[in-house]
């Protein structure tokens, strides 16, 4: 198993840093704090240190995703 990842129910998911989830969600890393405060899933490493599995964070975005009329 890489360094960076856990394991749940048998499957591998790889953790992301802030910076990496930041890029993979085409926004800055402050937009992504500003959303980890509305319900972002995350890892809370230490006060300043997070880790995201992209999995999560793509569910959640596609979750709150508007459709135009």
């Amino acid at each position: 198993m890489p360094k960076n990842s856990i394991q749940t129910n048998g499957v591998e998911h790889p953790l992301e840093t802030t910076a990496e989830t930041a890029a993979l969600a085409r926004v800055s890393t402050r937009t992504l704090a500003d959303l980890r405060n509305a319900g972002l899933p995350h890892i809370k490493i230490s006060s300043r240190c997070f880790r995201y599995r992209w999995s999560e964070v793509e569910k959640w975005l596609r979750e709150r995703q508007r459709v135009p009329f």
